[in-house]
């Protein structure tokens, strides 16, 4: 019988050939967007040969290729925790975190009349990859503000336990029973690549990794807020 070491190991030339497609993939896709996010770029700062109209298509442009962009860093990085990735476990500061979020998607929350209210206690710490566990973050509150046209989300964290507990809230939006039965099925799933699972988005997959990650929990409340559970350290 093979031991576990030796099956890992014959295992590896499959997972570093994966690796390499997916960086491959990337590279392939990511050159053709970067002209369109260039080219694009400059003609935003030409506008005073642009109308107003020429000048809205042109950024819903640049702003779609820099999505896509991140898109494929997102689904890059999602196929391969599960695989080779080897995340960077420090102490982190939790309100820093957070804040560090909010500050990135806020161009985004003004652009939609998004609110966004964050309430921290300031000594909680957790062991975490900082990137990945941001990266994550970043997904859930990117995704609510993409569903909202105005209204209010809020990010509380508290200490509960020996756990540090983030809730996300959004008072204002009604989810389907559809989308509902679903995020809370794959959420109890064993796994985040489980296929009996439908109608569940990249952003849901890699917030669900990035906490798991973090040796943390994330979940949907009775209440529709999401609530990740972290342990303190």
């Amino acid at each position: 019988m093979k031991s576990f070491e030796t099956k890992r190991k014959e295992g590896m030339p499959a997972r570093n050939e994966r690796s390499t497609l997916l960086a491959d993939i990337s590279h392939d896709l990511k050159s053709y967007l970067n002209p369109i996010i260039g080219f694009s770029s400059v003609l935003m700062q030409d506008d005073q040969r642009l109308k107003a109209d020429q000048l809205k298509h042109v950024r819903t442009i640049y702003e779609s290729a820099k999505k896509l962009l991140d898109r494929i860093d997102a689904l890059v990085l999602l196929l391969r925790l599960g695989e080779q990735y080897q995340p960077v476990q420090q102490l982190v500061n939790l309100k820093s975190l957070l804040q560090e979020q909010v500050e990135q998607v806020g161009e985004e929350a003004q652009a939609r009349n998004v609110r966004l209210g964050l309430v921290c206690e300031e000594s909680l710490k957790v062991e975490a990859d900082p990137v990945l566990l941001g990266r994550g973050l970043k997904e859930l509150l990117e995704y609510l503000i993409g569903r909202l046209s105005g209204g209010e989300i809020t990010i509380s964290c508290r200490k509960e336990d020996e756990a540090a507990t983030v809730t996300v809230g959004c008072p204002t939006l009604s989810l389907s029973s559809k989308e509902e039965e679903s995020w809370r099925a794959f959420l109890q799933a064993p796994d985040y690549r489980s296929s009996a699972v439908k109608g569940i988005g990249l952003w849901l997959a890699l917030a669900r990794q990035a906490v798991a990650q973090a040796n943390g929990r994330l979940e949907l409340t009775d209440e529709n807020n999401w609530k990740i559970s972290l342990p303190l350290k």
